[in-house]
């Protein structure tokens, strides 16, 4: 999706005591990343937020809040999606605060975005709504995350799961079983698998499967190595159980998948 930036600031510092008050809010977007405390206008009413907070704003919303505790440290973004209606679809609760259970990502992208705004380089505006884009999806994971009632340390853990299924797709060629698996995450045969399930709704040992599968896929698809060194390659020792399983996951053996 494309974005127009209008203006925004990376750890944009204020001193204590700074108010912002637009009781028409602005024409575009603004999202909001506060690292220190303020007071905040939402729902007719002004509440208390603490650091990591992020809020939102639609158009023509009010936008009211103020720093009396400490100088104000923010990030924060003005600016328009090229179609509202998609921009919609990251399921944003507009015009509320929330609180992301990690922020470490944000201040990153939004001083890439900040770099590449005032010095414009080649196809700057591409990478900008690239950034943006990826910021966005990152918040919205994780509100999506806290709707399905995973606490902050499980968001972590979910985090590492993702990475450990990353390094699996990656090294399926690799001797596997669920004890080597849960061993890389310091958990228990019995947990690993639970969590595994839980988070990608497939077990440990499946999911493995259809990784080597996959790979078998790309390598007879992309390459003229024979049917015994593509299940070698694959993480199988024994063609025959190769070609088995792939008939199983695939419909079709090997060599006709070749031929089609």
């Amino acid at each position: 999706m494309k974005y127009r930036i209008e203006r925004l600031k990376y750890d944009g510092k204020e001193k204590k005591g700074f108010i912002v008050d637009r009781p028409q809010g602005t024409d575009d977007y603004l999202f909001l990343h506060f690292k220190t405390p303020v007071n905040i206008y939402q729902q007719k009413e002004i509440i208390k937020i603490k650091p990591g907070a992020c809020i939102l704003f639609t158009p023509g919303t009010k936008h009211y809040f103020e720093s009396i505790e400490c100088d104000l440290v923010h990030n924060w973004i003005h600016f328009e999606p090229e179609y509202s209606s998609r921009f919609d679809e990251f399921g944003f609760e507009y015009n509320r605060v929330f609180y992301p259970s990690r922020t470490n990502y944000i201040t990153p992208i939004i001083n890439e975005i900040e770099l590449d705004f005032i010095n414009k380089p080649f196809r700057w505006e591409e990478n900008v709504s690239a950034l943006l884009t990826n910021l966005f999806v990152k918040l919205s994971r994780e509100e999506r995350s806290k709707t399905r009632d995973l606490s902050s340390g499980m968001i972590e853990i979910r985090e590492e799961f993702n990475l450990f299924r990353l390094h699996l797709y990656s090294n399926c060629s690799e001797e596997w079983n669920v004890e080597k698996m849960a061993k890389i995450l310091s958990l228990s045969r019995s947990r690993f698998s639970v969590l595994y399930k839980t988070f990608f709704g497939v077990s440990p040992n499946e999911d493995l499967i259809t990784a080597r599968i996959n790979r078998g896929k790309y390598l007879l698809e992309n390459s003229s190595l024979t049917i015994y060194e593509v299940a070698e390659m694959s993480g199988y020792k024994n063609v025959f159980h190769f070609i088995r399983q792939f008939k199983k996951y695939t419909g079709t053996t090997p060599g006709m998948f070749r031929g089609i």
